[in-house]
């Protein structure tokens, strides 16, 4: 290669030097690389010459890459023109889509109005004021019928509550819960901090055939009263709960001995099989029971249910158990752990739940 050669393209770098278009830089980026100057050079003469306009380091390095397989275009191609305005026109046409379907992913959107993404999203989220949020879980779909006696038992124990105003410190609640051996961790909970070029750690899913059994609980606002545990396949039958009612006795009359002797507790539980058979039924009549009435399919409205057996599943979760009697010291430590404050605040909001039951029309509620 002559001198003057080279001089003519030194000359041409320079004169280009002036330019600050994209296309210039790219006819720059492109002679550079044929002189087999590194990338990071030729940002660093760009970024000197252009006086804050020249192109990002990423974009350098993406140029001399197509230059180095053979490119000789320094222009882009040509690119999908789409109408990145926002107007009513388009706010009507996505909100003629999400009355459609409502799980439209916003890309997806994007393509069917033909808007950009981030104008998509600017439309959903602040012209429109929406959000996405996954779909709420609920234990049962109930039926108006469901509904309508949700709201009367509801207000007859509010009307109870207002003949007597200590009566949730005289409730005595009742209800039974599976616990699993291995209860898989959530996958947020597994998360842990790793080094660069460190593989993940694996966890397994939980087992299907893994050993449980049954946590038989009664508590009221002082704390805890009774717990069993019952080794069942299929669940507690009418035999089973029928002595675990007679041993419940014998607890209260030994540790609340003030509401024994005056007679002055209630019985709540839920409409489980074992509950309502007869001769569970006979039993509460025969020994005087009082026995307060429970919502079928009301787990928000059972403080067992949205407080106690959550907060032992809890402590449970991503612990695995080599037998029954290991499970059983664990969940007796969670339960003994518990102070007597948390069961008083458990017990008091009976009241809120009852009442906001009522006014949502006997729908579930958060």
């Amino acid at each position: 290669m002559s001198w003057r050669f080279v001089f003519a393209e030194l000359l041409l770098l320079f004169i280009l030097a002036m330019e600050t278009s994209q296309y210039y830089q790219c006819i720059q980026i492109q002679f550079m690389t044929h002189l087999g100057m590194k990338g990071m050079d030729i940002h660093r003469f760009l970024r000197r010459t252009r006086q804050g306009q020249a192109l990002s380091q990423c974009t350098v390095y993406r140029w001399m890459k197509a230059f180095k397989v053979g490119r000789a275009n320094c222009r882009d191609a040509a690119r999908s023109s789409q109408p990145m305005k926002l107007t009513p026109q388009k706010l009507a046409e996505i909100r003629l889509h999400l009355n459609g379907d409502r799980t439209l992913s916003v890309r997806y959107l994007s393509t069917l109005v033909n808007l950009g993404f981030g104008t998509t999203q600017k439309a959903l989220r602040r012209v429109m004021q929406l959000r996405k949020q996954p779909a709420h879980w609920i234990p049962h779909d109930l039926t108006a019928a469901q509904r309508q006696c949700r709201i009367d038992i509801c207000n007859q124990l509010l009307r109870l509550r207002a003949r007597n105003r200590d009566l949730t410190n005289q409730i005595i609640i009742g209800d039974e819960s599976w616990i699993l051996s291995y209860d898989l961790a959530m996958k947020q909970a597994t998360a842990s901090w790793l080094a660069a070029g460190k593989r993940r750690p694996t966890k397994a899913r939980s087992n299907l055939c893994v050993t449980r059994l049954m946590l038989v609980c009664f508590f009221d606002a002082q704390g805890l009263i009774h717990r069993e545990f019952v080794e069942c396949r299929l669940g507690i039958g009418a035999c089973v709960y029928l002595g675990i009612l007679q041993r419940l006795r014998r607890s209260i009359r030994r540790k609340r001995p003030q509401q024994w002797n005056n007679c002055q507790w209630y019985l709540q539980h839920d409409g489980a099989p074992a509950h309502r058979a007869n001769l569970v039924v006979n039993f509460l009549c025969q020994t005087n029971t009082q026995v307060l009435p429970h919502p079928a399919y009301s787990p928000d409205c059972a403080p067992a249910d949205y407080w106690l057996f959550a907060h032992v599943k809890k402590h449970l979760k991503g612990c695995r158990f080599a037998d029954v009697n290991a499970l059983h010291h664990q969940v007796d430590a969670v339960l003994n752990g518990i102070p007597q404050v948390e069961y008083q605040h458990a017990m008091s909001s009976l009241i809120p739940h009852w009442r906001k039951c009522v006014a949502v029309q006997g729908h579930y509620f958060e």
